[in-house]
């Protein structure tokens, strides 16, 4: 026997601690040193030993000197595969919506070489397609990760709006708004969600900008201009104050005032008076007066009614209205005052009050 032979890998010699990496498909030389009659441990009895697999390689060398059988074993070399195994890992989703983008990630190694074209471990994708990544390790061996795949949706079409009536009207009407999309619907009130408001149509009684928002089955969206409805409040209950009594004679008159101060329409007996559309109206014949204030298109109940009584004058006529009596005579004179009710009597005699005569 004799000096432990040194293993070397094109003329570098290697302690017997080493660990050789190999790419897979690759190999190298492992030579003995100059010796008679070299056996590798793989059986291999070439003095170069080609090696392309995994494995602990060591070679033994023999020779005879003189009549003595000299017989040494190398050091020992451990080969390994350099595998690097590149993964792709997704931070975000991999189905995409236009102005999107996924952040793709490689597993660590020395150098980087996407799919298209990028050499940083991590990139943001913002297009369709299969992104792989080759990862180049330390040792100089390379790997390609399987695809992963990034789908870009298209948008759905920008929805419409469209309403069945006026969108500006009064409290306790409303107008349906439709959207142009049958499925996919979310309407918002002034930006902000209306709750369980999915359908194709929706149904508006308050004041704001309505939107309506389209989603397709992979998540993208597209939302509608603004359809601006208006709901006028309904002007409170007028009040009707006169200026004086509402019971006169004929030719005679009352002032009737109305407590809104605009809007008026006054009304006698629940026949609109036309032109009668001041705070106030002159009161001339018998009647029930009412008045309305309209605001913005909306009319306000109807006030309560003030009744205005004008009583005829009477036309008195005394029968008979003159006659020559002797003195110490008396004659009945009397008067037709047309029977109106709750009428009174006053006689006069030339001018003068004539007193001792009852009224009839």
């Amino acid at each position: 026997s004799g000096q432990i032979p040194v293993l070397n890998v094109n003329g570098v010699e290697l302690a017997s601690t080493d660990t050789i990496f190999i790419c897979p498909g690759d190999s190298f030389p492992l030579t003995l040193p100059t010796c008679r009659n070299p056996v590798w441990s793989n059986g291999d009895t070439n003095m170069v030993l080609w090696v392309s697999q995994p494995g602990s390689y060591y070679g033994t060398i023999s020779n005879f000197i003189g009549a003595q059988f000299c017989f040494a074993f190398s050091s020992i070399i451990n080969v390994a595969f350099s595998t690097p195994n590149p993964v792709i890992t997704l931070t975000g989703n991999n189905n995409l919506c236009p102005d999107d983008s996924v952040i793709l990630t490689s597993t660590a190694g020395n150098s980087y070489l996407w799919s298209n074209g990028a050499t940083s471990q991590s990139i943001t994708a913002t297009a369709s397609g299969n992104y792989t990544v080759t990862v180049t390790d330390a040792n100089g061996c390379s790997a390609t990760s399987e695809s992963g795949p990034i789908i870009v949706n298209p948008l759905p079409a920008v929805p419409t709006i469209t309403a069945n009536g006026p969108v500006i009207f009064c409290d306790g009407g409303s107008v349906t708004l439709t959207s142009s999309s049958a499925t996919g619907n979310q309407w918002y009130l002034n930006g902000n969600i209306i709750n369980g408001a999915a359908n194709q149509t929706y149904v508006v009684t308050a004041s704001g900008n309505y939107t309506v928002t389209v989603t397709t089955a992979a998540g993208c969206s597209a939302s509608s201009s603004a359809t601006t409805v208006t709901v006028n409040p309904i002007p409170a209950t007028p009040t009707i104050t006169p200026n004086g009594p509402t019971v006169f004679c004929a030719g005679g008159s009352v002032t009737l005032s109305s407590s809104s101060a605009t809007g008026n329409q006054w009304y006698l007996n629940g026949n609109a008076i036309n032109g009668a559309t001041s705070q106030t109206y002159m009161a001339t014949a018998t009647g029930l007066y009412t008045v309305t204030v309209t605001t913005n298109n909306c009319t306000s109940p109807s006030s309560s009614g003030t009744t205005v009584t004008i009583n005829p004058i009477p036309n008195a006529v005394a029968t008979p209205s003159s006659q020559s009596i002797c003195t110490g005579n008396a004659i009945t004179t009397i008067v037709n005052s047309g029977n109106v009710t709750g009428t009174v009597y006053s006689w006069t005699r030339d001018n003068l009050t004539v007193t001792g005569i009852a009224a009839n």
